[in-house]
């Protein structure tokens, strides 16, 4: 615990050194030393250690406990397990779908494409929206369809975001013209 306070402590006050140092060079004119030396002065200068593509995820990263098997197939599609009711031969469970949360998506979408947001990768109206109602539809069981929701809803709030960074670079455009 208290090797990590250290190590933390460390960190933050070599990170201030080097804003203070930025901080310094660029409004004394002289030139900023490079990028690569900035990152070794607030770091260890060792490269982070990721995981082999060709094998599954390992448990001890922390993933969440409902996330595993959506990553693990999504990263690993050969290696991903079948439901287990698809195994056993039964018929798929019966999904209790969230109209209103649903309902709130689709309306959320029809508003970025009234604005002709970029950010909805150049589909047509409504086929954004089929697209992403074709995933509910095919959801296999409750917790399925509840991820799929939970990850669009999480998608949807990063393109509006983009579209609400978006509207604000245009607005600054349009302010000030000299900078385009």
């Amino acid at each position: 615990m208290v090797f990590s306070i250290y190590f933390v402590l460390l960190f933050c006050i070599s990170f201030l050194g080097a804003l203070i140092r930025i901080y310094v060079f660029s409004h004394a004119g002289l030139y900023l030393p490079s990028l690569f030396d900035l990152i070794l002065s607030v770091g260890a200068g060792q490269a982070l250690p990721l995981p082999d593509p060709d094998q599954p995820p390992q448990p001890n990263y922390y993933w969440g406990d409902e996330l595993r098997p959506v990553v693990a197939a999504a990263l690993y599609p050969q290696q991903a397990p079948e439901p287990e009711a698809q195994q056993e031969g039964q018929q798929p469970q019966q999904v209790v779908r969230n109209v209103s949360f649903e309902s709130s998506l689709r309306g959320r979408i029809v508003r970025l494409e009234e604005k002709e947001t970029p950010f909805l990768m150049d589909k047509k109206a409504d086929q954004y929206w089929s697209e992403i109602k074709t995933s509910f539809d095919e959801a296999f069981c409750q917790s399925e369809y509840n991820l799929l929701l939970e990850f669009e809803n999480r998608d949807l709030q990063i393109r509006e975001r983009k579209q609400e960074c978006y509207s604000i670079f245009l607005n600054m455009l349009d302010e000030h013209p000299a900078l385009a």
